[in-house]
C-alpha cells in the first residue's frame, strides 16, 4: 500500500474505532442464529405436517429464507465478526456451513476469507471473479474463445438461469474435493479438518438419513432438490451483487498492488434493501464496510456508512450504492455483457487521490515496460544456448 494510502487508511480505523465500531455484539449475533434455525424449523414442519401444496411451498419458502440467514450468519462467524471469543465463531461457523448447509467450512474460509478478500474481482486470483468454464463474467474470456464455446459465451446469459439451478450442488462438491484433499495432505491437515469432516456427516445423518427412515426416500430427495434449488438463487441474489454489476470492475493482479484502498471500493458495491432484507443479509448488503471491515458486527455497517462514504468522497475512493433488484438485475446483464478487464484504477473526476493512483500506476507501467522488452528478447537467444 502507498504511504498515502496507508496514512489515509490507518486514519480511518482510528475514526471507527473512536466511533465504537469495533464492539462486537455477541447478543445480537446469536439472537439472530436461534432465529434463523427456528424459521428453518418452522418451515420444515410446514411441509411435514400439511398435505395442502400451499402450506408446503410456504414452508420450502421459509426454509429459504432460514438458510439465508444461516449463510450470512456463519458468513460472520468466519470472519470473527460475532464474539470476541474465537471459540463462539468457530461453533457457529462449523455449525452453520458443514452442519446445517452442508458446506464445508474449511473450503468456505479458504475461498472467502483467505483468497477472495484480499483479491476481490482480481482475475487470476479470485474465485468467484471466475466462472469458467460454464460462464464468463469479462470480455476476454468471450475474444479468446472460438467455435461452439464464443457462441455459448456470447448467449450464456439467457441459459444462466437454468444452469444457476444446479450451483449448490457444485458449491457442496467442490467443498466435499477441498476437505478431501486436505485430510490427505499431511501439512495441512489438523484438527478442524476433522471437525469439518464430522459435522459434514453429521448434516447428511440429521438431514437425510433419519429422515428417510421416517418419512421415505421420495419424500426426503424431493425436498432435498428444492432446497439445493432455492438456495442456488439465494446465494446469487446475496453474493452476486455485491461484485458481479459492471461498476464493480474487475482488474488484473498488476493493478492492485499500492492501492490496497482502491481495490477494495472499486470492485464492489453496496446494495440497499430493508429492515428484513437486512437482517437476512447480515451485512453483505454494506459490501464496502464489509470488505474494509470485515471483523466487525455488520450490525454497526448502517451507522458506520455515512461515515465511510464521506471518507470516500473526501479522499477520491468510489463509493457506490444501488437498489438490491437494480443490483441483481445488472448481475444478470453482465452475463449478458461481459466486463472489460482493467489493467489500471480508473480515474474519477474531480478526485484527486484516485487520479494520484492511475498516474502512479501507469508510471509503474512506464517504467518496467522497457524491463519487460529487454528480457522477452533475451529469451530466444538463452533457450538456443540451453
Amino acid at each position: 500500500m502507498s504511504k498515502e494510502a496507508n496514512q489515509d487508511f490507518a486514519r480511518l480505523r482510528e475514526q471507527v474505532r473512536r466511533a465504537g465500531y469495533a464492539r462486537k455484539l455477541t447478543a445480537i449475533g446469536i439472537a439472530e442464529w436461534l432465529l434463523f434455525i427456528a424459521l428453518t424449523a418452522a418451515g420444515v414442519s410446514l411441509v411435514i405436517v400439511s398435505d395442502m401444496l400451499i402450506v408446503k411451498a410456504i414452508g420450502m419458502i421459509l426454509v429459504a429464507y432460514g438458510c439465508m440467514g444461516m449463510s450470512t450468519n456463519g458468513h460472520t462467524a468466519s470472519h470473527h465478526a460475532i464474539s470476541n471469543r474465537p471459540w463462539v465463531n468457530e461453533f457457529i461457523m462449523y455449525f452453520d456451513f458443514p452442519f446445517f448447509l452442508g458446506v464445508s467450512g474449511n473450503y468456505w474460509r479458504h475461498k472467502h476469507v483467505v483468497v477472495h478478500h484480499p483479491n476481490p474481482n482480481v482475475i487470476g486470483v479470485d474465485d468467484d471473479a471466475d466462472l469458467l468454464p460454464v460462464f464468463t463474467l469479462n470480455d476476454r474470456d468471450v475474444k479468446k474463445a472460438s467455435g461452439l464455446a464464443r457462441w455459448w459465451f456470447e448467449h450464456q446469459g439467457y441459459f444462466f438461469p437454468i444452469v444457476l439451478l444446479g450451483n449448490s450442488f457444485g458449491v457442496a462438491f467442490k467443498g466435499w474435493r477441498f476437505l478431501i484433499r486436505e485430510l490427505r495432505d499431511d501439512e495441512r491437515r489438523n484438527w478442524q479438518s476433522w471437525l469439518d469432516l464430522a459435522c459434514m456427516i453429521g448434516h447428511w445423518i440429521v438431514w437425510t438419513i433419519i429422515p428417510i427412515y421416517f418419512f421415505g426416500f421420495a419424500n426426503v430427495a424431493t425436498f432435498f432438490v428444492v432446497q439445493m434449488f432455492m438456495m442456488s438463487y439465494v446465494m446469487f441474489a446475496l453474493f452476486a451483487p455485491a461484485h458481479y454489476p459492471e461498476e464493480a470492475i474487475q482488474v488484473t493482479k498488476d493493478a492492485t498492488r499500492d492501492n490496497y484502498l482502491m481495490l477494495q471500493t472499486a470492485t464492489a458495491v453496496n446494495f440497499e434493501t430493508g429492515p428484513i432484507g437486512r437482517l437476512l443479509c447480515g451485512g453483505v448488503d454494506f459490501q464496502i464496510e464489509h470488505h474494509l471491515f470485515p471483523w466487525i458486527s455488520p450490525r454497526h455497517y448502517p451507522q458506520l456508512a455515512p461515515m465511510l462514504r464521506q471518507f470516500c468522497e473526501e479522499h477520491g475512493y468510489p463509493y457506490r450504492s444501488q437498489g438490491w433488484g437494480i443490483a441483481t438485475w445488472k448481475s444478470v446483464v453482465t452475463l449478458f455483457k461481459p466486463k472489460k478487464i482493467e489493467e489500471e484504477f480508473p480515474a474519477v473526476e474531480n478526485l484527486p487521490l484516485a487520479a494520484h493512483y492511475q498516474q502512479q500506476s501507469r508510471q509503474r507501467r512506464e517504467a518496467e515496460a522497457p524491463l519487460a522488452k529487454a528480457e522477452a528478447a533475451r529469451l530466444p537467444e538463452e533457450s538456443v544456448t540451453a
